[in-house]
């Protein structure tokens, strides 16, 4: 302990009317077991008793520093400068410390040689009612991860970004103070929201840090303090700053890609919170307050935050409208008039016509779209809506606004290692036009972060419901998000895809106006090697669709199950058809939901489509179940299996029997021919010739029995 004895520590604690917390912030410091301290009280201009109460305690070791009101950022400054220890502590004057907190420190720091050192927090509430209205920050200085060893700032920065587990509160570190004089680092003044820029900044230098898995702070949430006031202009100009220095150091040296990554991701954190904080001023009063704060900002910071107010309504523009063509009358003559177009050398109409025609028809239609945005907005939707789907919507509308609680849609969704995707994922269903919406996550025994984002996500929309299991596949947990489902239609899709902003409320409402039992709609895909978009159209072929809606699988028989492919995701199912049908999804690797897709499409007396591509699939990305079918080569021979046992134990299976052999046929071609080990090419080639065929029925009808010649040609080659 004698060697420890010659460490000092500087205790920095700015101090602006906190007089109902100061004492007990003081006592928690001059009470530490570590008693080589100093206590620099940085009094900033505080009007109330705060200062008296330090001057009443009977301590040598506290120091106190006046200034000038100039907010938090120059009072810890000041305290820097003034400090003497060898390591630097920045407390808050409402918060305290553990008692062994300071000894638990520097112990860690000298016996690792670090620059900083990092732990965690337990946060108390003023009042219950504060706590009510907080719940939020119950447990968010906690950090879930596990952090072992010496990191450098950059692996340190990456590793608690990739768990959500990234707290920028200075208050939360224990520094070095000759590395802190030796990379210059100080807080900026003037804003708030200032952490956030001292604590990258401070990790982009760092090249020795570590992380001690202790609630060593006691953090307190009380009323109208920065953290729990109400959000402002001031605290989105604050993370403006912040985003903007943070990019202004990128070029001093050479970052790793995972690195910016994860960087990008906090500052998409930051820009969403400024963009919140200012949501409900008017765009005229922001551009205002930020002309007062920093009028060589106005336009960057209106650019910054500009998503806020892209919803408002371009009423102004009513008074355009009066431009716009007239389709009757004179309306050509207008149009010519104000074109000045002259028809020297032409004399009869017909030549006025073809002239008229020649020079200004691309004009005329210009025109015309520009009239039309013109309009506002609801105009133009109103109109819309009464072309495509009928007055009907506007009563479906009122209905589910006078039942908020109403279930209309269960989303179903097997979650296992997503995060890489499960943001994107979750924010297309949560932004969903219809919001009688359950979201069923299913946690299928994930290792990666995806729970912690899950349950982000659950706290600030009750909608989203986690469940969790062991990990037993996709199938088990659609089968587990099912039985607790209360929607009165189920939607199954999958954690990595992207999903328009209008499948529900347009499947529902197709279903909801017809009773469907299933309703299909299309997709697009999206290749994640070169981030393009192309059209699926294999998910739903409309052309084969009956003109006559619903129709039911009998109807179609011979081609029900070649108008759409077996994945779940495209389709919308009644729920208590599917409960009807004691149908569930197999457990296996892959294929778990062609048997669940296929029986229930044969099944089903009122099928209706949309002819629209309400999901991106992603693909080529080497992580989802379809990239991986070698694990599991034979699933889908158990899939058609059970589908041909339950349509022959149902009666029905010589009505599909020309669809299913069709069917069959293709795809078990396309599960050989699409597997990259030819080991298990071969596996699946010997099933097919020996057994699968056999079982199928394809080898006992002729080439006219199928739809694809070549595909028939293709068996005859392999028997």
């Amino acid at each position: 302990m004698q060697g420890k004895e010659e460490i000092l520590v500087s205790v920095i604690i700015p101090v602006y009317n906190v007089e109902k917390y100061i004492e007990k912030c003081i006592d928690s410091v001059r009470q530490q077991t570590y008693t080589n301290i100093e206590i620099i009280c940085v009094d900033d201009g505080s009007p109330d008793g705060s200062v008296e109460i330090i001057r009443g305690k009977a301590d040598d070791r506290i120091r106190i520093v006046h200034i000038e009101n100039s907010g938090l950022s120059v009072a810890r400054n000041t305290g820097l400068e003034a400090a003497k220890g060898k390591y630097v502590y920045f407390l808050d004057s409402d918060d305290y410390l553990e008692l062994d907190t300071i000894e638990k420190l520097v112990n860690c720091a000298e016996e690792n040689v670090l620059d900083a050192l990092f732990f965690n927090a337990d946060t108390f509430f003023e009042t219950p009612q504060i706590e009510e209205q907080n719940k939020g920050y119950k447990q968010y200085y906690v950090r879930k991860g596990t952090y072992e060893g010496v990191y450098t700032g950059d692996d340190f920065f990456v590793a608690l970004i990739g768990n959500w587990d990234f707290k920028p509160s200075a208050c939360l570190v224990f520094l070095n103070r000759q590395f802190l004089e030796d990379i210059g680092l100080q807080f900026y003044p003037g804003i708030v929201h200032e952490d956030n820029l001292f604590t990258i900044r401070l990790l982009q230098k760092t090249q020795r840090c570590m992380f001690l898995d202790e609630p060593l702070y006691k953090r307190l949430v009380r009323d109208a303090s920065i953290m729990s006031g109400e959000k402002s202009i001031r605290h989105a100009y604050g993370f403006y700053v912040c985003h903007r220095e943070i990019l202004s150091y990128l070029g001093e040296r050479e970052y790793s890609f995972t690195y910016y990554v994860a960087l990008k991701k906090y500052l998409n954190i930051m820009r969403n919170n400024a963009i919140n904080a200012v949501k409900g001023n008017e765009f005229a009063f922001v551009a205002e307050k930020i002309r007062e704060v920093d009028a060589t900002a106005v336009g960057c910071f209106l650019e910054y935050v500009y998503e806020a107010f892209f919803v408002r309504e371009k009423a102004t523009n009513a008074e355009k409208t009066k431009v716009m063509v007239k389709k009757s009358g004179n309306g050509l003559g207008v149009l010519l008039q104000k074109t000045q177009i002259r028809f020297a050398g032409v004399s009869s109409k017909k030549g006025q016509r073809r002239c008229v025609r020649k020079k200004v028809g691309k004009y005329w239609k210009n025109l015309e779209q520009r009239a039309a945005k013109m309009v506002p907005k609801h105009v133009r939707w109103f109109f819309k809506v009464m072309t495509t789907v009928g007055p009907g919507y506007f009563v479906y509308r009122k209905k589910l606004k006078l039942h908020k609680d109403k279930i209309c849609v269960s989303i179903v969704m097997p979650v296992y290692n997503a995060g890489r995707y499960l943001e994107e994922t979750l924010d297309s269903l949560i932004t969903q036009n219809l919001r009688n919406i359950e979201i069923i996550c299913v946690d299928d025994g994930s290792t990666d972060n995806s729970m912690e984002i899950l349950k982000c996500y659950s706290a600030t929309d009750s909608r989203i419901r986690i469940l969790t299991q062991e990990k037993q596949g996709a199938g088990a947990a659609r089968n587990y998000g099912m039985s607790v489902a209360q929607g009165e239609y189920l939607l199954f899709l999958d954690a990595d895809d992207i999903f328009n902003e209008n499948l529900c409320n347009q499947a529902y409402y197709r279903c909801m106006t017809t009773k469907a039992d299933v309703c299909l709609f299309g997709a697009r895909r999206l290749n994640m090697q070169t981030l393009q978009t192309e059209p699926m159209n294999w998910v739903l072929q409309p052309s084969m669709i009956p003109a006559k809606e619903p129709f039911s699988g009998a109807e179609l028989s011979e081609k029900l199950f070649q108008i759409t492919t077996g994945c779940p995701w495209s389709k919308m199912f009644r729920r208590e058809f599917v409960e009807s049908t004691g149908i569930h999804f197999q457990n296996l690797q892959n294929a778990n939901d062609t048997y669940f897709v296929r029986t229930h499409m044969a099944l089903a007396e009122r099928i209706v489509t949309v002819n629209n591509a309400f999901v991106t699939y992603r693909f080529n990305s080497g992580t989802n179940i379809q990239a991986n079918k070698a694990r599991s080569p034979f699933a889908f021979y158990e899939a058609f299996k059970a589908i041909k046992e339950e349509l022959v134990r149902r009666g029905v299976f010589e009505t599909f029997e020309q669809t299913y052999c069709n069917m069959v046929l293709k795809e078990s071609l396309f599960n050989m021919k699409t597997t990259g080990d030819e080991t298990v090419k071969e596996a699946i080639r010997a099933l097919l010739v020996k057994e699968a065929f056999d079982y199928f029925g394809v080898k006992e009808h002729g080439e006219e029995y199928y739809y694809n010649k070549a595909e028939y040609q293709e068996m005859k080659e392999l028997l």
